[in-house]
C-alpha cells in the first residue's frame, strides 16, 4: 500500500486501488497586504491591512496577530490578537495602545486559520506623537434672554496644549454651526437667536494634532413661550351689526408677535369667513405695525357667532375659540338660535339641512314603499274574493 501526503486548503482522503490520497490543511500560504500604521496621538498607533491573498488563505482565516516593538529594540514582538468572529463583516484594523511618547515602533500583521499562522507581513515603522488631542471641555450656560445664550466651558485637561475651541450650535429644526474661537475665550455669547426656542451645544478644543473628544450635548432655550390668549371681555367689543377684535388684548408671552389669523362664521353655518393680518411664519407685520385691531362688519343683529384667532410668535402659536351674539334691534328681540355662552353649541340637529334632506329622502322612500305593499295585497285580497 502507498500512502501519498498534500498540504492544500482542505483535509480529507480518498482510496484507489492500493494507494491513499491524503491531503491536510495548511496554514495560510502568504502575508496580510497593504499594513498601514498610523499614529493618532502620543500613546495610540491605528493599524490598517486587507487579508492575505485568495489563493494563499487555505480555508477561513479565524483572524490576525498584530506586532508591535520599538525600532532598534532587541527585545520580541509583542502580539494582540484579533480574533474574526465577523466573518465578512470583520474590519481588518486595530489600535495599539499604552504606547511610549514619541517614539518609533515597527510592525508586522500575521493572518491564522484552524492550522496555524501564515508568514508576517513586512515590518512599518510609526512614530508616535510629542502630544495628544486635548480633552474634551465641560459646557454650561451663563445667562439667557429673548434673543441671547451665553455659554462659558473649563478645560479640566492640561497636559495637551490647546491652539483653540470650536463651538458648535443649532436650532432644534435647524442645522449644525460652527464658530471658532482662540484658547484665551472661554466664554461666548450668541445673538440673534429665535425667541423661546430651543438649541442644542457643544464644544470641541483643538491643538496641531487634532480635534479632542467633544463635550457633552447642552439642550437650553432663550426666553419667552407662545402668545397667551385674553378672555372675552378684553378681546371683543360687540354692537348690532359689527364686531371689534381687539389683538392688541392678546398677550405675547415675552416674545414680539409676527401675526394673526382670524375667521369667524354664523353659528347655524359651516363656511368660515377668513381675516389674515400676516402670515404665520412671520412674513407678516412686526408686533408694531400690526393692527391694533380688526372689524368684522356685515354682522346681523341679534345673531350668535363664532370666532376663532390664532396668534403667532417666534416661539409657536396659540389658538383660542369665543362665542358672541349680536345686539338686537331692541331690547325686545331674542337673539337667533340662543347658545350657552361658555361652549360653543352646533346648530339643533332638526334644522339642520345636512340631516333634514336626506332623513325627507328616506321617508320619502318608506312611505313609497309601505303604499306598493298595501296596493298589492289589496288587489290580491281582491282576486281570492272573486275566485270563491
Amino acid at each position: 500500500m502507498h500512502i501519498y501526503e498534500h498540504d492544500a486548503c482542505m483535509h480529507y482522503a480518498y482510496y484507489f486501488d492500493n494507494f491513499i490520497f491524503i491531503i491536510r490543511i495548511a496554514a495560510p500560504g502568504g502575508p496580510p497586504q497593504k499594513v498601514k500604521a498610523r499614529a493618532t496621538g502620543a500613546h495610540i498607533v491605528k493599524v490598517t491591512w486587507k487579508p492575505p491573498r485568495k489563493d494563499l488563505q487555505f480555508g477561513l482565516i479565524k483572524g490576525y496577530y498584530v506586532g508591535y516593538k520599538e525600532v532598534g529594540s532587541k527585545d520580541t514582538f509583542i502580539y494582540k490578537t484579533l480574533n474574526a468572529k465577523g466573518g465578512e463583516n470583520f474590519i481588518e484594523e486595530t489600535q495599539l495602545t499604552d504606547l511610549k511618547k514619541f517614539t518609533e515602533y515597527a510592525i508586522i500583521v500575521q493572518a491564522f486559520n484552524a492550522k496555524g499562522a501564515g508568514p508576517p507581513s513586512d515590518q512599518v515603522t510609526v512614530k508616535t506623537l510629542q502630544n495628544d488631542p486635548p480633552g474634551s471641555p465641560v459646557l454650561k450656560v451663563t445667562f439667557t434672554n429673548q434673543t441671547a445664550i451665553g455659554l462659558s466651558w473649563d478645560q479640566t485637561e492640561t497636559e495637551n496644549p490647546v491652539q483653540g475651541y470650536i463651538l458648535y450650535h443649532k436650532w432644534d429644526m435647524g442645522d449644525w454651526q460652527e464658530t471658532e474661537l482662540s484658547a484665551t475665550e472661554m466664554e461666548y455669547a450668541l445673538n440673534d437667536l429665535k425667541c423661546g426656542s430651543r438649541y442644542q451645544f457643544y464644544v470641541t478644543a483643538f491643538n496641531s494634532v487634532g480635534r479632542g473628544v467633544p463635550s457633552d450635548i447642552l439642550r437650553t432655550k432663550t426666553d419667552g413661550r407662545a402668545p397667551v390668549a385674553p378672555d372675552k371681555q378684553s378681546m371683543l367689543t360687540i354692537n348690532q351689526t359689527s364686531a371689534a377684535v381687539h389683538l392688541d388684548a392678546w398677550h405675547d408671552g415675552g416674545c414680539p408677535l409676527t401675526s394673526f389669523a382670524v375667521r369667524y362664521r354664523q353659528q347655524r353655518q359651516q363656511v368660515w369667513n377668513l381675516v389674515t393680518e400676516g402670515g404665520p411664519e412671520g412674513a407678516g407685520r412686526s408686533h408694531d405695525r400690526l393692527r391694533n385691531q380688526v372689524i368684522l362688519d356685515d354682522l346681523i343683529p341679534g345673531t350668535w357667532y363664532r370666532l376663532q384667532v390664532t396668534a403667532h410668535n417666534e416661539a409657536g402659536s396659540t389658538d383660542a375659540e369665543y362665542t358672541f351674539v349680536t345686539n338686537p334691534i331692541s331690547p325686545d328681540s331674542a337673539p337667533v338660535y340662543p347658545v350657552n355662552d361658555d361652549s360653543a353649541q352646533e346648530l339643533p340637529l332638526y334644522l339642520d339641512i345636512n340631516i333634514l334632506v336626506p332623513a325627507a329622502v328616506s321617508l320619502a322612500v318608506v312611505i313609497a314603499l309601505v303604499i306598493l305593499v298595501c296596493v298589492i295585497m289589496y288587489k290580491r285580497n281582491a282576486q281570492d274574493t272573486n275566485q270563491t
